[in-house]
């Protein structure tokens, strides 16, 4: 029996040997040289990860490591990650071989995927362990990392005491590391903080981050954008609607959040009153459905200052309608979130309840073959030192079978412990359901009420409108009847100066000079057509004629220049449009002798000779 219990020894021996060297995974080198290139070349990095071909069959620590890498290369080229169970893969096996610096940056990854599906408090749990590996191996720029996160995290829930401490946490150990981006980003962040109390402190923190980030247009466009928001919150429109158009023109017009951007300038004109500049601003912000909500309302705002009420409702009921629809979006969301969480919580609590059947199954084939193999040596073996011996091994070997029976009863009981909590979870996530649902009925109440409300505003509107339009239509007509009357007075006017000429023509005639020399008025005659003779007192007659008919024209003359009868009358001719050629006649001498005569009456009257018949006819009377 001895024999062949060797023989059976040195037959499987080799087998198993040959079996571990056989199974033995390859190395991959390309997993190192993805690592050294992860912190300047990222995308490098990620295209070795991936060319590397059925990644499962690498040794344990080489697939953990590759699924550390792969998740790490994912987030510093900005992918979506849509499940932990990659991350995961790192975290448990690193937890059960002793690497501190993989393990505290597995545990880091993991609090970032976790907080990007939704599982905050997960996150958060994932954090504080990677900080309490990162404390002892003295990882100064992960920490950083780790407390910025964890102020993200405090932020969300509104608890600024601790989120300032994480971000100052943050700002040491990123100084501490000598890591100038993630200095800028921490005192944007403090900055951030600030901005909800305290602008002054807020604008301080933004302005020294601008100085640690003069080398990451991003970050610097990031850091531009939040003073322009100060700037706005300050109500300095101007300033504020600087500082964004420069982090635009930093970050270029490709940027993710460039309609965010677009509806705070928008929303800055419409309070600065450049209407035109605003409707371009945010009627682009309604291709984005970030901005597309809060860009309704702004252009409902718009329109009504315009006074375009149909236009103001419609962007109003828009308004209203996207609130609805993002409500309805957040709540499936939510649901589907939180189905899937109570099913992979089911799922595991499944998975666990068949591993220890399995194991309850396995121990007892093992169980059943180790006795049957104490059977058989007890039956076979001839120098056995005692049955008593044999029966105390075997009574330990059933003791310690008894132990692992026991331990997997209290594996089954801690599950079914487990199972309640899933359950009463799910009846947690029913109570909360039918709550968003009276929030939910109370928001419809709220549409109902702004809906009546807007259809109250649209008819006040209407009768004001119509009022408006009532007496614009008065006015109208008295404006009518205005000019109607104004006509009528001018050509009462007409009527008058007709008269006046007529009197004055009358009054004119009187003097036996003036009819005399009424036919050469407007006209052109020679001394040889037509000859005038004037005594000394028909001028005088004709002097009295011309103050009674031009209001003492005459005596104001002689009055203010002492004239002599013949420049007297010559002013007088002068005035009732004589030309020279007929004056010759008048007087009796040549065209020279007239135009000497005009120069003459110039210089006593002190004009100038162009302007001697203007002055007679406008500037006496």
């Amino acid at each position: 029996m001895k024999n062949l219990t060797k023989t059976l020894i040195m037959a499987v021996l080799p087998l198993m040997f040959f079996g571990l060297f056989t199974c033995q995974p390859k190395s991959d080198p390309a997993i190192y040289q993805a690592e050294s290139f992860m912190n300047v070349y990222p995308d490098s990095a990620f295209l070795l990860l991936k060319n590397i071909l059925k990644p499962e069959k690498l040794s344990a620590e080489e697939y953990a490591t590759w699924c550390l890498l792969m998740t790490q290369a994912r987030d510093k080229n900005y992918m979506e990650h849509t499940s932990d169970s990659m991350i995961n893969v790192a975290v448990k096996y690193f937890e059960r071989h002793k690497d501190p610096k993989r393990l505290a940056w597995s545990y880091y990854y993991s609090g970032i995927i976790s907080n990007e599906l939704g599982e905050h408090v997960q996150s958060q749990l994932a954090f504080l362990k990677a900080r309490s590996v990162a404390l002892e191996i003295d990882e100064p720029k992960l920490l950083g990392r780790i407390y910025e996160n964890l102020g993200n995290l405090y932020e969300r829930q509104e608890l600024q005491d601790s989120v300032l401490f994480f971000y100052n946490k943050a700002l040491l150990y990123y100084q501490q590391a000598q890591d100038s981006v993630g200095v800028g980003i921490s005192l944007r962040n403090i900055g951030r903080s600030y901005l909800h109390f305290d602008l002054d402190s807020a604008e301080r923190y933004y302005q020294e981050s601008l100085q640690w980030l003069h080398n990451n247009r991003y970050m610097r466009a990031s850091v531009l954008n939040d003073l322009g928001i100060l700037y706005k919150q300050r109500g300095e429109n101007e300033l504020s609607l600087q500082y964004i158009r420069h982090s635009l023109e930093v970050s270029g017009y490709g940027i993710r959040y460039i309609h965010t951007r677009y509806l705070n300038i928008g929303e800055l004109y419409l309070r600065m009153g450049q209407k035109d500049s605003a409707l371009y601003y945010l009627e682009r912000c309604l291709a984005d459905a970030n901005t597309r909500t809060a860009a309704c309302a702004s252009l409902s705002k718009l329109y009504s200052r315009i006074g375009d009420w149909k236009i103001a409702c419609t962007y109003q009921n828009c308004y209203i309608a996207y609130i609805d629809s993002v409500y309805q979006n957040h709540k499936a969301a939510e649901l589907a979130m939180q189905s899937e969480h109570y099913d992979k919580e089911k799922a595991i609590a499944i998975m666990q309840q068949q591993n220890l059947k399995s194991r309850f199954v396995l121990f007892l084939i093992v169980g059943i073959i180790i006795m049957i193999l104490l059977v058989i040596l007890l039956i076979v073996s001839k120098k056995s030192k005692s049955k008593a011996v044999d029966l105390l091994k075997a009574s330990q070997i059933i003791a310690s079978f008894k132990r692992d029976y026991v331990d997997a009863q209290e594996q089954k009981i801690l599950l079914e412990n487990n199972y309640r909590t899933v359950c009463e979870k799910l009846k947690s996530l029913k109570e909360n359901e039918a709550q968003r649902q009276g929030q939910y009925t109370k928001l419809e109440r709220q549409k109902k009420d702004l809906e009546e409300q807007l259809a109250g505003y649209k008819k006040e509107i209407e009768d004001q409108l119509e009022k408006e339009k009532q007496s614009l239509k008065l006015q109208l007509v008295s404006k009518e009847e205005e000019v109607v009357h104004l006509k009528k007075q001018i050509e009462q006017m007409e009527n008058l100066e007709k008269n006046v000429e007529i009197l004055r023509q009358y009054i004119l005639k009187q003097s036996s000079l003036y009819n005399q020399i009424i036919p050469l008025v407007g006209k052109k005659h020679t001394v040889k057509d037509h000859k005038v003779k004037i005594a000394a007192e028909d001028w005088q007659i004709f002097f009295n004629r011309m103050d009674t008919a031009f209001s003492g024209f005459a005596s104001k003359l002689e009055a203010k220049y002492h004239l002599k009868d013949e420049y007297l009358g010559l002013a007088c001719l002068i005035f009732l449009n004589v030309k020279p050629c007929n004056l010759q006649i008048v007087y009796n001498i040549s065209l020279s002798g007239i135009s000497n005569k005009r120069k003459s009456l110039a210089v006593i009257l002190d004009v100038s000779i162009d302007d001697l018949d203007n002055y007679l006819r406008t500037k006496v009377i």
